[in-house]
């Protein structure tokens, strides 16, 4: 018996087949038809899809073979990936190279096999197209050009199920990328959130210090009045981080769970307080008392994403605004939730709203953005089954969000 030899390339060969992420996956119905049409062309009981791994050959579509793998070794198809063109062997019990092969000679005791490579657009071949019989037979022209072009198409599965993976990658970049630049837009506004709880800390404790030497009968009244506010002030603080970590960490993995949407808008709001107050900026949140218990099946940290990308939207267009005023309003629906973020900036025009969710798109001075901050929040809010829109029917600008209860 002749093993199947290794290729010169095997090293990139590998790394190749590992990038498409095909080994040890669920079938697929249409590769399991490929094969099936291989087979029923070809007029043979066996046709597999066999991948070429380091020491095994693994079956991603199987039929007629009682078997998910075998070493790769005394594979037919190890042999098969040596050449661009199909492999074919009518009659092994002739083949000095498999005649005495452990799959000629024992089950499935194959006679005839016929295998065209898979080969990637970079020139890789990832394993066979193949079908295989328990006598000796023969391919005709039509059916040898029938094969190939399967083959191809499964290739080309292969290559669409890459593409999409990779898709799905840059998405989830994408959405990382606007929250760090998120991060980065909020940096002054965290200082002061920060800042301004530790003033009344150091000041608290000042004034403490001085009222103790002033006083030799302490009034414990008003030093646990002034501790309790250094308390508040303290947890404050916490609360403010712990939310910084929250929306900093990589949350590509966070499970959804049911969580308050009201909680969710005022986590969001303490990471960017100071920051929209400092440019004078009134926030008006309107809700009816029922919306406190209305909670949304989420990833707790991507629906924060969203709302802060509204809310340094809305910040961005108040700049040259006199009066600046964000009014969010809950809308309580049967079996959903309405969330509206309406500012009085200076308006999306009619031309600009077409391509305002797509990626890189920014109507921003070049250094204020780069337009990924409402197509990453249309991308979340879809992820999570709901819909994301510029309402043009009010006058104000107003980005609405709707979510399922």
């Amino acid at each position: 018996m002749l093993a199947a030899p290794i290729l010169e390339n095997e090293d990139k060969r590998i790394k190749e087949l590992y990038d498409y992420g095909i080994l040890d996956t669920p079938p697929e119905f249409n590769l399991d038809e490929i094969v099936f049409i291989a087979s029923y062309i070809c007029h043979t009981p066996i046709s597999l899809i066999s991948i070429i791994d380091k020491e095994r050959q693994w079956f991603k579509a199987n039929l007629g073979l009682n078997a998910a793998e075998t070493p790769r070794d005394i594979s037919f198809c190890g042999h098969a990936i040596q050449q661009d063109e199909i492999f074919i062997v009518e009659n092994t019990e002739h083949d000095e190279r498999f005649k005495d092969n452990p799959l000629v000679t024992a089950d499935p005791k194959i006679k005839f096999y016929a295998g065209s490579p898979l080969i990637t657009s970079t020139g890789y071949k990832l394993g066979t197209l193949c079908v295989i019989d328990y006598k000796p037979s023969k391919l005709n022209s039509d059916q040898e050009r029938i094969l190939k072009a399967l083959a191809k198409l499964v290739i080309q599965n292969f290559e669409m199920k890459k593409l999409f993976k990779k898709i799905q990658n840059d998405e989830k970049n994408l959405i990382q990328h606007a929250k760090m630049l998120s991060l980065g837009e909020m940096a002054s506004g965290i200082a002061h959130e920060i800042n301004n709880p530790l003033m009344i800390i150091t000041g608290k404790t000042h004034l403490m210090k001085e009222y103790i030497k002033e006083n030799k009968t302490i009034d414990g009244t008003y030093l646990l009045n002034e501790i309790e506010k250094i308390e508040v002030t303290k947890d404050r603080i916490k609360d403010i981080i712990s939310n910084l970590r929250l929306f900093a960490k990589n949350s590509e993995k966070e499970p959804l769970q049911p969580y308050s949407i009201l909680g969710l808008l005022n986590e969001t709001l303490l990471l960017c307080n100071e920051k929209i107050k400092n440019r004078s900026i009134e926030i008006n949140i309107e809700h009816s008392e029922n919306v406190k218990n209305i909670y949304i099946n989420c990833k707790p940290n991507h629906i924060r994403q969203a709302f802060l990308n509204l809310l340094l939207n809305a910040y961005d267009a108040l700049e040259t605004v006199e009066n600046k005023v964000i009014n969010i309003s809950f809308q309580v629906l049967s079996d959903r939730i309405k969330i509206s973020f309406i500012d009085n900036g200076v308006g999306i025009s009619k031309e600009n709203r077409e391509n305002l969710m797509k990626p890189f798109f920014t109507t921003k001075e070049v250094g204020k953005g780069i337009g990924l901050g409402l197509c990453s929040t249309k991308g979340i809010i879809e992820e999570h089954k709901g819909i994301f829109y510029l309402d043009t029917i009010i006058q104000n600008t107003c980005f609405v969000i709707e979510l399922p209860r």
